[in-house]
């Protein structure tokens, strides 16, 4: 996240521009916080800021996804997937055996739905992030 706030005569305390791939145009005006900003740049209203070229505004994690932590984002994604993912392969066999009547877990009264729910969001979470993985590395 890059702030442009100011810092007395300077203007900014941001890079103008993309590293490494500026258009030599120079900075802009954000119409909303009236300071300078970087090339490529897009004001969040949730934060009250200019991010470098920004994704979205994550409400998870209560933080724009832009050019610094984009990285993150991904990791921080690709690991619920692996999470859910073993959730859902860990709780598959007991509910089959529970289904056949051969679990030994399952003598505690209501946990066969406690445990059926949890498969199923976890279930759902894997199918979510799954698509959210491959759409993000599409991009």
């Amino acid at each position: 996240v890059v702030s442009t706030q100011s810092t007395g005569s300077s203007g900014i305390n941001a890079e103008y521009g993309h590293p490494g791939k500026s258009k030599g145009t120079g900075p802009s005006k954000c119409r909303t916080c009236r300071t300078n900003r970087p090339e490529r740049s897009h004001h969040c209203r949730q934060c009250g800021f200019c991010v470098l070229m920004m994704d979205h505004h994550c409400m998870w994690i209560n933080n724009c996804i832009g050019y610094y932590n984009y990285g993150y984002f991904m990791r921080a994604c690709a690991y619920v997937l692996i999470g859910a993912v073993y959730g859902t392969v860990a709780l598959w066999p007991e509910l089959v055996a529970y289904a056949d009547g051969e679990s030994a877990m399952f003598n505690i009264p209501d946990l066969p739905n406690i445990c059926f729910a949890a498969w199923c969001l976890s279930f759902a979470v894997t199918i979510g992030f799954t698509i959210l993985n491959l759409w993000y590395l599409s991009l």
